[in-house]
């Protein structure tokens, strides 16, 4: 937007853009403390910040005569009398209410936009307006459109007449690009979220070639339309999203995009379309996909759909830090990751064919000098839906490596049914803050590390009902403050009641018969309860009385319990409770009394979902009990 406003100019015979000049500007009025309080993603880029109160009113007071915001308090007449001088116009939601005009082709913006006749800077975010009228193409001073925050579904063919425009934002509603996107020569940066309507892109964006932001492309059938089209935009930066990859045929085609030599795009997503829709297509987009070799400095890759049996190792550049693999249903073996030295993230799911997890995935160490870490960055592993993964190899004692997985922090491990073992990851204490282990139907043993994770905050260990070793004593978990565990391990883990950092615990399962001494203990901590009953045998007759001990609860959510005709009048007794959740109690008739009821002071939510029996219509005898809760859902 600083560029748009002319705020930045480039020296003769420079080489650098205006981008990096305008970021050069951001972070020497950072370092100064005239932006505070900034906002950075996970790979410390920064988001958000805001403006120091006092540079904010000077840079209102400087650019009043310059800068308009039509919001609730605008009045039309004094729009228009001040159009002219206008070089920003911002439409925020309420704009439309305050002139009562149902869409932007009312009066005072299908009429009268072209009057901002020096606008550089056009911002709508508004869900009232609805389009751009032909009009907006007079506006031949505009060079930044932001439509991101509207409803807007369709753009002028007019606006291809706009060939100052820089920046052009679109909304997640756009249903097509202009034809003739071609002509907007002077483009620097195209945003646009995906939508299922746009089939491929406009013919011919290589000849935007002062381009650096394009957030998709979608390969097309068309000449112009086609991959190639990457090849001239050498500047490109930041993420690149290409779908339809099916559509390019072969790896010298893939080559045409060039992606090797754009050192500068930082995030790439392949998607080919679902493999059940193709056939024959395994060698293809094997070739394709190595055609698409990115630049070393790639961070980020995500992969989907993708036919081929191997993922070529060669893909997966030193600088990656985040990598997705999913819906790669043919692929036989995981690629060779170990060696990544900033790997921070990694998402593995269904890939469908992979039978186990070796070497292969961890790569061979042949240098007896230098012991080499496996997976020296790594902080998150997430291993999902592999239906046919049956053995997750040791990493072998022979091998010459140093430290594995050494800052993992979080292992998720779901719906993988087949899988039998979960190895030795570790040398030395895990430290892991997470775990969640779900679904694997024929793992036999929870790993023998799980006692060493005395780092760990969030465990949830469910569904896994072949596992026949108990959970470790959570007294060498202090710090577990979230537990999500089910009846396959008859009762409740040891330790349970001296932990007192546990805010939240779930428990699944056929829970007749489970042992609720600990709760007994632990109303210094939990504050949020759910209970599921799940199975054969669900129709337990009462709750368990220990919970009236949790007089800290704000949480409750009880499930499954068919034996239960009414609630106990203990529940009374849970004065912190703010929500009380009764899910599928099917012979449930009644709350507790009035009285025990009124104690609960602090509930302000009750919800209650296929409780068929308990009738809480108005003016009902139970509906009183509750006529102090604000939220009710039945």
């Amino acid at each position: 937007m600083w560029i748009a406003q002319g705020f930045i100019h480039v020296p003769s015979g420079s080489n650098v853009t205006m981008e990096d000049i305008g970021a050069n500007y951001f972070n020497t009025l950072l370092s100064r403390s005239l932006f505070q309080d900034v906002v950075k993603d996970d790979r410390e880029r920064i988001m958000y910040c805001k403006m120091h109160d006092v540079v904010h009113d000077v840079a209102c007071a400087s650019s009043n005569a310059q800068k308009l915001r039509l919001d609730g308090k605008s009045n039309g007449d004094e729009v228009l009398s001040i159009s002219h001088g206008i070089r920003t116009l911002y439409c925020s939601e309420n704009v439309v209410e305050r002139f009562h005009l149902p869409t932007f082709d009312s009066h005072v913006f299908h009429n009268e936009i072209s009057n901002f006749a020096y606008l550089c800077v056009l911002v709508i975010h508004s869900w009232f307006i609805h389009e751009l009228p032909d009009s907006i193409a007079k506006l031949k001073h505009l060079r930044y459109l932001d439509i991101s925050l509207s409803l807007i579904r369709t753009l002028p063919k007019s606006i291809v007449s706009l060939y100052n425009l820089q920046t052009l934002r679109l909304g997640s509603k756009i249903m097509h690009l202009p034809t003739g996107l071609r002509k907007l020569v002077n483009l620097r940066h195209l945003e646009f979220s995906l939508s299922t309507q746009t089939k491929q892109m406009p013919q011919h964006l290589s000849r935007l070639i002062q381009l650096q932001t394009l957030s998709s492309f979608v390969v097309g059938f068309d000449k112009g339309c086609k991959i190639e089209e990457l090849g001239p935009l050498k500047n490109l930066k930041g993420e690149l999203s290409l779908f339809h990859l099916e559509r390019v045929k072969s790896k010298n085609e893939a080559m045409a995009a060039n992606l090797a030599k754009k050192e500068n795009i930082s995030d790439l997503y392949f998607q080919w379309s679902w493999i059940s829709e193709r056939e024959d297509c395994s060698n293809n987009d094997l070739n394709v996909l190595e055609g698409l070799q990115p630049h070393k400095n790639l961070q980020a890759l995500k992969i989907e759909n993708f036919g081929g049996e191997i993922l070529p190792n060669g893909l997966f550049v030193e600088k990656l830090v985040k990598l997705i693999l999913y819906d790669c249903k043919r692929c036989e073996t995981l690629p060779m990751l170990g060696h990544l030295s900033k790997l921070e993230l990694l998402h593995i799911r269904c890939l469908d064919s992979v039978k186990s997890i070796g070497d292969e995935f961890y790569g061979n160490s042949n240098d007896h000098n230098e012991r080499t870490s496996l997976f020296p960055k790594l902080k998150t592993l997430h291993i999902s839906q592999m239906k046919s993964l049956e053995l997750w190899q040791e990493i072998g004692s022979s091998s010459n490596y140093g430290a594995t997985f050494p800052h993992l922090e979080s292992l998720s491990i779901v719906w993988c049914s087949k899988l039998m073992n979960i190895p030795d990851l570790f040398q030395g204490p895990p430290k892991l803050q997470s775990l969640k282990i779900f679904g694997c139907e024929k793992l036999t043993r929870l790993p023998h590390w799980l006692d060493l994770c005395s780092s760990l905050e969030n465990m949830v260990v469910c569904n896994c009902p072949s596992v026949n070793n108990s959970l470790p004593n959570l007294e060498k978990m202090p710090n577990v403050s979230s537990l999500t565990i089910d009846k396959v391990f008859e009762k409740l883990p040891e330790g349970l009641a001296t932990i007192r950092n546990l805010k939240r615990l779930e428990v699944y399962g056929e829970l007749q018969g489970l042992d609720w001494s600990p709760f007994m203990y632990l109303n210094s901590s939990i504050e949020i309860l759910e209970l599921v009953n799940i199975g054969v045998s669900n129709l337990l007759l009462q709750l368990p009385r220990q919970l009236e001990y949790l007089t800290a609860l704000r949480s409750l959510s009880i499930v499954g319990f068919n034996g239960i005709d009414s609630l106990p009048e203990w529940l009374g007794n849970l004065t912190s409770l703010e929500t009380l959740n009764l899910h599928c109690c099917k012979n449930l008739k009644s709350l507790p009394s009035k009285e025990a009821m009124l104690n609960l002071t602090e509930l302000s939510r009750l919800e209650v979902y296929e409780c068929f029996q308990l009738q809480l219509n108005e003016g009902s005898y139970e509906r009183a009990k509750i006529a102090h809760v604000h939220d009710v859902s039945c």
